[in-house]
């Protein structure tokens, strides 16, 4: 399909930063917070990571249809440079 990481890859890619004790925002590890917390915070994050996932699936797929339009438009004489500068 594409090389845009799944939700899982993203996750397994977020454990194992976490586990290695890096941080991008400060270089202290944080406490440990109690497992039911931990729990909603992780499905807090994927729930959020697939969000994101889903939308930019959604705009690849509308810029191919855009792309498209753009190129039937073409065939059909009209100049996509001057549709580009109308939209």
């Amino acid at each position: 399909m594409s090389n845009v990481p799944t939700s899982d890859e993203i996750m397994a890619g977020m454990h194992k930063a976490i586990a290695s004790g890096a941080s991008a925002t400060s270089p202290a590890p944080k406490p440990e917070k109690p497992s039911l917390e931990a729990s909603d915070e992780k499905k807090r994050l994927r729930s959020v990571v697939d969000r994101i996932v889903r939308l930019e699936e959604e705009k690849k797929g509308l810029g191919a249809d855009i792309r498209a339009i753009y190129d039937e438009a073409k065939s059909a004489g009209y100049s996509k440079k001057s549709i580009r500068i109308v939209v």
